[in-house]
């Protein structure tokens, strides 16, 4: 039946110079106006989302997932793609100096959904299964509200601040350019006091320059 309703439709070739048709050109103009709706209703709620989660919290803990193994499963691959897993993580790292909040990571292998909020017990689970029961003390919750309660109290080895990463990506882009390029466009910085004096001790000072001390920068 689809092909039926395209009948009239002639994609073109430049190969062989052929033009496409009005048909075709038409629906080409709906399909990317139908794609970009999509994709700026995604970037609004990201957006809307990250600085409400902003501006009520102080400190947030997320975890540190695999978004590039995940979407490997071919069956979960476009729900994962669809909700931008790594940008909702970069707007709340980005906003965070401008709220004045803290941004923690949790290691990505630490069983927060695996592990009892009770007695700690760790066992498997699938992702088909929505509810914990516990097999050791019974202990039942649901399964998103369970994890977020063991990333609260994560110990301190399995996490790590955003805003150490976001300094270490600011070195590591000015590290690769040549040292005639070496500008930094980073806006948050004058925001941020921490980042704002990261960059005046390193970043502005020249590349084997010394400090007081006599140590290397």
């Amino acid at each position: 039946m689809a092909q039926w309703h395209n009948r009239n439709k002639q994609n073109g070739n430049r190969k062989q110079r052929i033009r496409a048709s009005n048909n075709a050109r038409k629906y080409y103009l709906k399909s990317a106006k139908h794609h970009a709706r999509i994709a700026n209703q995604r970037r609004d709620f990201l957006q809307k989302t990250t600085t409400e989660i902003s501006r009520k919290y102080a400190h947030i803990r997320i975890e540190d997932l695999n978004v590039q193994g995940m979407i490997a499963n071919h069956k979960l691959a476009a729900a994962i793609a669809d909700l931008g897993f790594y940008e909702f993580r970069r707007q709340l790292e980005y906003k965070a100096p401008m709220f004045g909040t803290r941004v923690e990571l949790v290691d990505q292998w630490y069983p927060s959904s695996k592990q009892c909020n009770k007695c700690h017990r760790i066992q498997a689970m699938p992702l088909v299964e929505r509810v914990f029961v516990c097999g050791e003390c019974g202990y039942t919750i649901e399964r998103d509200l369970g994890a977020a309660i063991n990333l609260k109290h994560a110990p301190s080895k399995v996490v790590r601040s955003a805003l150490t990463l976001i300094l270490k990506r600011l070195w590591t882009r000015r590290s690769r350019l040549p040292r005639a390029k070496q500008k930094v466009d980073f806006n948050i910085v004058q925001r941020c006091p921490v980042l704002y004096q990261f960059y005046v001790a390193v970043v502005q000072k020249p590349q084997g320059a010394k400090n007081s001390a006599g140590n290397p920068c």
